[in-house]
C-alpha cells in the first residue's frame, strides 16, 4: 500500500509539472496559446488556471496525508519505553540499513525540491503545489531526524512491526511460510500475497533470534520456514 501511495504522489506531481512547464514555456496547441486557455477557463468554465493547480495539489495532499499518518504512527510505538512493554523481540536497524534509509530519503527530498523549484520558477499560478512540495520535503527531513534511533524490526504477540522509511505490520494470522531469497525475507500468505523485509535492515545474527521468537510464539501455527533459515540462520 505504501508503495502505491508513493507512486500515486509522483504521478500527480509529474502531471502537474507537465502542465506547469506548458504554461511556463508558453506552449501552444495549434493556434491556441496559454493565454487562450486562461481566457477559455475564465469565460466558459469560470475558473482560473491557478485553481487547476490547487486541484492537483489537493489530489496529491490526500495520499501524502495518509502516508504521514502511517509513518508517524510508529513514533510512540517504537520509543524506548514502549518497545520494552509491547515487543517480545526488537532489534534496531544496523548502520548499513540506516545508510540506505538516508540515501533514499535524500533522493526523495531532492525530487521534491526539484518539483518545488520548477513550480515556483515557471508559473506564479503554481504557488500552492510549490508550497506543498516544500512541506513534503520538510516532512521527510523531520521524519529522518526524529526516528533515526527508532528504526527497527519488532515482534508483538500479533505479528512483526517494521519501521524504516515507512511503518508496516506483518500479522501472524493466515501466515503460511517464511522464506529467505537473495537479500530479502518473505512472509507468504494465501493467494500468492507476500510481505518482505529487506535483510539490510537486520543484522545477520539477529535473523536467528527473530525466527526463533516467531516459532516460540506460534507453536500452534502450521508454519513452513525455508531450509536456508532453519539450517543456516536459525
Amino acid at each position: 500500500m505504501s508503495v502505491r501511495r508513493n507512486i500515486l504522489i509522483f504521478i500527480l506531481l509529474i502531471l502537474c509539472f507537465i502542465l506547469v512547464a506548458a504554461v511556463g514555456y508558453e506552449v501552444s496547441w495549434g493556434k491556441y496559446t496559454v493565454d487562450d486557455l486562461k481566457n477559455l477557463l475564465a469565460d466558459k468554465v469560470g475558473i482560473k488556471l491557478s485553481d487547476i493547480f490547487v486541484f492537483f495539489a489537493l489530489l496529491t495532499f490526500i495520499p501524502f496525508v495518509l502516508k504521514v499518518i502511517n509513518r508517524w504512527s510508529g513514533l510512540a510505538l517504537f520509543s524506548k519505553k514502549s518497545r520494552s512493554q509491547r515487543f517480545v523481540y526488537f532489534a534496531q536497524v544496523p548502520s548499513s540499513g540506516k545508510s540506505r534509509i538516508i540515501t533514499y530519503t535524500a533522493l526523495e527530498m531532492l525530487l521534491y525540491l526539484c518539483f518545488s523549484y520548477a513550480f515556483f520558477s515557471l508559473s506564479e499560478d503554481a504557488f500552492v503545489p510549490g508550497v506543498l512540495t516544500v512541506i513534503m520535503c520538510i516532512e521527510q527531513l523531520l521524519f529522518l531526524l526524529v526516528n533515526y534511533n527508532r528504526f527497527g524490526v519488532g515482534l508483538t504477540n500479533n505479528g512483526a512491526v517494521v519501521l524504516t522509511r515507512e511503518m508496516y505490520t506483518i500479522p501472524y494470522d493466515h501466515l503460511v511460510s517464511i522464506e529467505k531469497d537473495f537479500n530479502e525475507l518473505f512472509f507468504n500468505y494465501p493467494r500468492n500475497k507476500n510481505v518482505k523485509i529487506p535483510l539490510v535492515y537486520m543484522e545477520t545474527n539477529e535473523i536467528k533470534r527473530f525466527i526463533s521468537t516467531i516459532r516460540e510464539r506460534n507453536t500452534n501455527l502450521n508454519l513452513f520456514i525455508s531450509d536456508n533459515l532453519t539450517k543456516q540462520d536459525a
